[in-house]
């Protein structure tokens, strides 16, 4: 929604005060509600004001007729201002936004130094176990390979033995 949006629909809310079609009533206070809490949100001065107004004069059954309908008049007036200032407000200061939390700032401090440490041991838990499988795997393949390298040497052997040498003597003194 942009600011401009947000002037037209209050300005609107004032013309509605005017026409004498449209009850003044909780109803109306309720969808107004709405609209502050939404161009301002629910911290705002402005939020509880309206929340707090209402239309409903307090009156005693000897009073005139006349002083019910200065005191609805001065009611609406009351609105009216109210409203206009929102509008000047909006059109200086723009209408709030509501933070966006994403998941670090919903959660404490401490779980999130909790989840630190359990992601840290976990990685380094599957680490050591992915090490020591592929560890075990070349182990296996050097042993085999090993066991490989002991045949081609015995074949090598045997074939070697076919033309034995001849016995010589040791020339050496004792």
């Amino acid at each position: 929604m942009t600011e401009k949006n947000a002037i037209k629909i209050l300005q609107n809310r004032i013309e509605s005060l005017n026409d004498s079609n449209i009850r003044k009533d909780d109803t109306w206070v309720s969808l107004t509600t709405s609209y502050i809490e939404i161009f301002f949100g629910t911290n705002s001065s402005e939020y509880k004001t309206i929340v707090n107004f209402k239309f409903t004069i307090p009156f005693d059954k000897y009073e005139s007729e006349i002083s019910v309908k200065n005191k609805r008049e001065n009611n609406i007036k009351i609105t009216k201002q109210f409203l206009e200032n929102c509008i000047e407000l909006i059109s200086n200061k723009g209408f709030h936004k509501p933070t966006k939390t994403n998941f670090l700032t919903r959660i404490s401090e401490t779980a999130l130094w909790a989840m630190i440490s359990i992601s840290f041991v976990g990685l380094l838990t599957v680490g050591s176990l992915f090490g020591n499988w592929y560890s075990n795997t070349q182990n296996v393949e050097l042993k085999l390979y090993n066991n490989k390298l002991k045949d081609s040497i015995s074949t090598i052997y045997k074939h070697t033995n076919k033309y034995p040498q001849k016995e010589t003597k040791d020339t050496r003194k004792n």
